[in-house]
């Protein structure tokens, strides 16, 4: 009776070992778990920097040169696959030169910066834009045709143009010249 006590008490020790060993091997196991959770949203992250970083041109924050023909390229595609129209926009800062020689690099960064964001502002949600060259942008329009709406480049070319933009020396308007595109995806 003695033994089978004692082997009794060193079962349910060795049980309570096991039970508090088993909780531990979890807890551990959570830890890592979340461990690893903050490890991948790290790696998320980082990853999507470095496609932000290789698709995007760094002053202005628009698609790169690489990452607007990309899509420049996808949309004539599209447009030959589904007979659509897609039109495209070379846009020129005049006298850029005059700009960077006149009141310096850091002013001609602001008329890019800030003609960038009038260009975004200016577009639907599904078109694009992109840093073409140092002052030249490309615009990819899907789906639309001069034609059916020519006053809409004109408001485009009015909103890039209008007003002046502000730098460390005053304000400056810029002016920019238009080239526009539109192919019917038909072969020519």
């Amino acid at each position: 009776v003695l033994t089978s006590l004692i082997g009794l008490v060193i079962l349910r020790l060795r049980e309570r070992n096991l039970k508090r060993r088993q909780l531990e091997l979890e807890e551990m196991v959570r830890d890592r778990t979340a461990e690893l959770e903050k490890e991948k949203q790290q790696l998320t992250e980082a990853r999507e920097a470095l496609r932000l970083q290789a698709t995007h041109d760094h002053l202005t924050g628009l698609l790169n040169h690489g990452a607007i023909r990309g899509v420049l390229e996808r949309e004539l595609a599209r447009s030959r696959r589904e007979g659509t129209t897609v039109t495209v926009a070379l846009i020129d800062i005049d006298h850029f030169k005059r700009v960077n020689d006149g009141h310096g690099h850091l002013a001609g960064d602001q008329v890019l910066r800030a003609f960038a964001g009038r260009l975004t502002k200016s577009i639907r949600a599904y078109d694009a834009v992109g840093r073409y060259g140092g002052e030249e942008f490309l615009m990819v329009m899907p789906n639309f045709h001069v034609w059916d709406d020519p006053e809409r480049i004109n408001k485009l070319h009015r909103a890039v143009c209008s007003g002046t933009i502000p730098v460390q020396d005053g304000e400056l308007v810029v002016t920019c010249s238009m080239g526009i595109s539109t192919y019917s995806g038909q072969e020519i």
